[in-house]
């Protein structure tokens, strides 16, 4: 018995109520010569019920811990702070905050920069829940752009410098899914483009790159799928308040 022919029954029992004891209990008399047990249950439920991947991984990203050190030089004696964001979610990208040695950043009235690089890698997956093509393992030409929006440092007169973007988007993004199959960097997520992005921009919350504001991933040459960063927040809010469960 494959799992793909089993899922939709396990999905609609445990959407009705029934335990992993009973749905085992189910499946084994239904089919005979198969074993199913609740660790197997609760491994399809992860991978099966529709947004559980997403769920989980929005919280996490309101889990990772703000860094109040100074944004340019790590100096822990800060003397002025900006977030960003107010209200329930501030992300650690957001905090912009200054020593003494920096504070003149903040005083000066420097215009915000976009800056983009972009990223090439190739990665395999197949998508869960779904009746098609890519259902089946298959392989994509990523092209990953990254654009982060911050004051200029008038001392550098940059916003950031493009090989900071690339030494931190290449060691915690490109080496986890260049040549490699990204159901198994997500685990249990479905590896669309768009729970991708969710992913990524967590990878670089957690890498401390200053000032993410868009997330663009091509799939094809004219497929792309793009995060904002008001946009991941508003989500971030409703998770944090309850909306998503």
């Amino acid at each position: 018995m494959e799992e793909t022919d089993v899922r939709p029954e396990i999905v609609s029992m445990l959407k009705e109520g029934m335990s992993y004891q009973e749905i085992a209990s189910f499946l084994n008399v239904k089919y005979p010569g198969n074993s199913f047990n609740c660790n197997e249950i609760h491994r399809i439920e992860k991978m099966d019920v529709p947004g559980n991947g997403m769920k989980n991984l929005l919280r996490s990203i309101l889990d990772i811990p703000l860094n109040r050190s100074c944004t340019w030089c790590g100096d822990r004696s800060i003397v002025k702070i900006k977030y960003g964001e107010t209200g329930d979610v501030i992300l650690p990208s957001s905090i912009m905050a200054s020593c003494p040695k920096h504070v003149y950043i903040f005083e000066n009235d420097m215009p915000e920069i976009e800056l983009t690089k972009e990223f090439s890698m190739e990665c395999c997956h197949h998508l869960l829940n779904y009746d098609g093509k890519c259902a089946f393992d298959h392989g994509h030409s990523f092209l990953l752009q990254v654009t982060v929006k911050n004051p200029i440092n008038p001392l550098t007169s940059m916003v950031i410098d493009f090989g900071d973007i690339k030494r931190i988007v290449t060691e915690k993004v490109i080496s986890e899914l260049d040549h490699n199959d990204i159901n198994k960097v997500l685990d249990t997520m479905n590896p669309t483009s768009e729970v991708m992005l969710v992913w990524i921009w967590k990878q670089l919350e957690l890498a401390n790159l200053k000032g993410i504001y868009k997330i663009r991933l091509w799939e094809t040459s004219n497929s792309f799928a793009t995060l904002y960063k008001d946009d991941l927040i508003k989500s971030l809010i409703k998770t944090k308040r309850g909306i998503y469960g």
